[in-house]
């Protein structure tokens, strides 16, 4: 069992640097997949989806920062 646990975490390792930000990213991208239901206009989907990517990634790299001169 531990090859295998050492395999995935390797795997993970290879696509993701940091867990935070994918975990963030992803789970942005489950909200913006449910928000049509709601029934904005869809131009405003493709805002809030940039909006919060955006955001994501400059909280990421505003950490990723922080933590390299500390």
């Amino acid at each position: 069992m531990n090859w295998a646990s050492v395999l995935l975490q390797t795997i993970w390792r290879l696509f993701v640097d940091d867990g935070a930000f994918a975990l963030s990213a992803a789970a942005w991208l489950a909200f913006m997949w449910q928000l049509p239901a709601v029934g904005l206009n869809p131009i405003w989907n493709c805002g809030l989806l940039f909006f919060g990517l955006g955001l994501i990634l400059v909280h990421g790299v505003l950490r990723r920062t922080k933590d390299h001169h500390h």
